[in-house]
C-alpha cells in the first residue's frame, strides 16, 4: 500500500517503513499463527500475514449463507 497523494510511493514503501500500517484492512483474515501457534505481526512474513482471496473468500461466503438462512 502507498501513502495518501500527494505522497510519493515507490516500490515497497509501506513494508519498509517503521510505525503503525498506513492502512488497516479491518475483518480481513490472515494466513495464521505457525505450527507451534505463534504469531509475529511482522510485515515481511507474507506466510502467516497475507490477506489472501482464498481465505477470505471462503468466509464472506459462509457469512453470506448465514445471514440469508438467518443463523
Amino acid at each position: 500500500s502507498c501513502p495518501a497523494p500527494p505522497a510519493s510511493c515507490t516500490d515497497g514503501w509501506a513494508q519498509n517503513q517503521p510505525g503503525p500500517n498506513p492502512h488497516i484492512l479491518y475483518g480481513a483474515l490472515v494466513g495464521g499463527p505457525a505450527q507451534d501457534g505463534t504469531y509475529n505481526d511482522d510485515r515481511n512474513d507474507y506466510i502467516h500475514n497475507e490477506v489472501a482471496c482464498d481465505y477470505n473468500a471462503a468466509f464472506t461466503g459462509v457469512l453470506a449463507a448465514m445471514v440469508e438462512n438467518n443463523f
